[in-house]
């Protein structure tokens, strides 16, 4: 993991109350894949915080505000339902972004995320999803965890679909 999200990510997670230090525990979630790109060509693709309606096909818009007190998104999926987030880290030197969920059908709490590409070499890079979060409203993580790790991976088969097509 990045070292500097890390510290931004602590910075965050500190200053809210009741939100727990994530870098304790490895990531609930990760998922990442292997492109045949430059990693500097594929964050340049897909490194900003709305991209999403390019690479992930169940986001059928995304809408980023700036408020005082930072930016959100609202990413409305295919089946109407919606989540805010709350960016938390951005760094084009890094090449990764985190943000925090604040309201959307999952039941989660205390979500975070990491989105980070890094070279592997010239010519191919690794992009990764990673979560942090605890379950809500009865849910378990046997029941969360795959639909999450679906919803990654099916973002990462849209961004190689679209780097390769």
């Amino acid at each position: 993991m990045k070292r500097e999200f890390a510290i931004a990510l602590g910075l965050a997670a500190s200053a809210t109350a009741g939100f727990a230090d994530p870098f304790m525990t490895p990531p609930t979630v990760t998922r990442e894949i292997v492109l045949p790109t430059p990693a500097a060509q594929v964050w340049s693709e897909f490194g900003q915080f709305c991209s999403l309606t390019k690479w992930q096909d169940l986001v059928a818009s995304c809408e980023v505000t700036q408020k005082a007190n930072g930016i959100y998104r609202t990413a409305v999926m295919t089946d109407d339902s919606a989540y805010v987030e709350r960016l938390i880290h951005y760094s084009d030197d890094s090449m990764s972004f985190g943000y925090s969920m604040l309201s959307g059908p999952a039941p989660v709490s205390d979500y975070i995320a990491l989105f980070d590409v890094d070279a592997v070499d010239e010519t191919s890079s690794v992009v990764r999803i990673s979560a942090w979060y605890s379950v809500s409203d009865g849910a378990t993580h046997e029941v969360v965890d795959p639909i999450l790790t679906d919803l990654f991976d099916n973002g990462l088969r849209g961004m190689t679909d679209l780097l390769t097509n």
